[in-house]
């Protein structure tokens, strides 16, 4: 079998070292923001956007530091590209993105607000009824505690559910939306992708997220043709430069388009009048 080299980059150590500069800056941005805007009340869905736009460039900061590690290698006669770890964290910024986009979005009716942050909320207490019903069955010595946590969850998730069906728009979602949502298998109101469109990103998104996920999970796109793509840990072929050059300019792109959505917020609640 004929080994290939990836076409995307004619130049990818080049490509690659511009792509960390681009997730650099997008960074510092965030920073420039963030000291900017320290003290500054917000509450409800902007609160949780705020909160998240910082997580995001976080993970960004910890994602910059396997670059510059591997960058400082690069000339060496044998290096580790971490491109599988690159793809992973790159994926977790563009969810992180999205639903910075989705708490800051403007323009949305308080109906809708509310539904949104109901949804954070029903997805939240199923997951922790979840975990506490798994959690029965170990070994903790505090099983009656465990039992009764189990117990209030699943009785705040009945409450959270019956809520669900007294909101408008949530009534007039179809049945297999409404069953997913109330069965804490999604926290968006019309879906992860619908959160990308209205961000405009849902192109980039459609492609990324499935490529960037095999890595995430260790599925077999990801491993299948190591030898036909030179996937090495000792000399990164260029298709592994390639893969974590697209992840990071993606991640960049996302960063960047948060933080001028985020600005923008903040521009929206430091022009209205004091109540």
């Amino acid at each position: 079998m004929t080994k290939r080299s990836s076409p995307l980059y004619s130049d990818p150590i080049n490509e690659f070292l511009n792509s960390v500069d681009s997730l650099d800056n997008a960074i510092q941005a965030s920073i420039v923001f963030s000291e900017t805007h320290l003290g500054i009340h917000v509450d409800g869905m902007t609160l949780r956007a705020y909160h998240m736009h910082a997580r995001a460039c976080v993970i960004a900061i910890s994602l910059l530091k396997i670059c510059h590690y591997t960058e400082d290698q690069l000339h060496s006669q044998n290096f580790t590209l971490d491109h599988a770890a690159i793809s992973a964290l790159s994926r977790t910024i563009v969810e992180t993105c999205l639903l910075v986009s989705y708490c800051a979005e403007p323009n949305i009716a308080q109906e809708e607000t509310e539904l949104r942050f109901l949804l954070f909320r029903v997805h939240d207490t199923h997951a922790r009824y979840m975990l506490f019903k798994e959690m029965r069955a170990m070994p903790f010595g505090q099983q009656a505690s465990i039992g009764q946590q189990c117990h209030d969850f699943r009785r705040g998730l009945d409450e959270l559910r019956t809520q669900l069906d007294q909101n408008n728009i949530f009534i007039n979602l179809s049945p297999e939306r409404q069953k997913r949502i109330k069965a804490g298998q999604d926290m968006y109101v019309r879906g992860i992708r619908d959160v990308a469109r209205r961000f405009g990103k849902l192109d980039t998104f459609n492609y990324f997220y499935v490529y960037m996920s095999a890595f995430s999970h260790c599925s077999p796109l990801s491993f299948m043709r190591v030898t036909l793509n030179n996937i090495s840990n000792e000399r990164p072929s260029g298709n592994q430069l390639n893969i974590a050059t697209q992840a990071l300019f993606v991640s960049a792109d996302f960063l960047q388009s948060t933080n001028q959505m985020m600005q923008n917020t903040f521009d929206a609640i430091q022009g209205e009048p004091p109540p």
